[in-house]
């Protein structure tokens, strides 16, 4: 009923918590184009990240040492995530044969890039940025 596995995830091992995870986000998420929205969404599948978004360099706005972005930066954004996202076995939502830890970034990946707006660029920055 809510294609899952995602097809990005097909041969990716998830354990029974992040399956669940999977589930309420995909029950929850309603869709969004705000910063909030994407925030919330990484936070329901265990992720803490923070967004950063790009504008090109404007005369009167601009300061000495600011990028100059110009182009499809107008439409590109980045999600900041740690360097390594840690997934715990938690009591009760772990089953036999689950990892007692797990860690990675696909799921976040692949989430996220079939949420966001078809007309944007989604880039992934992890650790310091």
């Amino acid at each position: 009923v809510l294609s899952l596995p995602d097809l990005c995830l097909v041969g990716v091992a998830q354990s029974v918590r992040q399956r669940v995870q999977a589930v309420v986000s995909k029950l929850q998420a309603r869709g969004g184009q705000s910063r909030s929205f994407f925030i919330a969404l990484a936070k329901s599948l265990g992720y803490e990240i923070t967004i950063t978004t790009f504008r090109p360099a404007r005369a009167g706005i601009a300061r000495v040492g600011d990028h100059v972005y110009g182009g499809d930066w107008d439409y590109t954004w980045r999600v900041n995530a740690p360097a390594v996202t840690v997934s715990y076995a938690v009591a009760g939502l772990t089953a036999a044969g689950d990892p007692v830890a797990s860690w990675g970034n696909k799921i976040l990946e692949c989430r996220l890039s079939q949420m966001k707006p078809a007309e944007s660029i989604l880039l992934f920055g992890y650790g310091d940025n």
